[in-house]
């Protein structure tokens, strides 16, 4: 809703939106989705971790370096 708000929608028509769009998909994921088996999570720099192992995925390139 932060986003509709900050766009200049009412609080009205931002809550009007979240309840025709990102409140059913919202929901949804929260309802029928299976737990993860992997998950990742980004640092502020960029890097990408899971399960011990970083990766550091750089704009330039398509490259990913992977560090133990």
């Amino acid at each position: 809703m932060g986003r509709k708000l900050a766009g200049g929608l009412s609080l009205a028509d931002a809550d009007a939106f979240y309840d025709r769009t990102d409140g059913p998909n919202v929901r949804r994921v929260l309802e029928e989705s299976l737990p993860a088996n992997l998950t990742l999570m980004m640092t502020a720099t960029g890097e990408i971790s899971s399960g011990g192992l970083t990766f550091l995925i750089t704009p330039s390139s398509s490259r990913t370096t992977r560090e133990k």
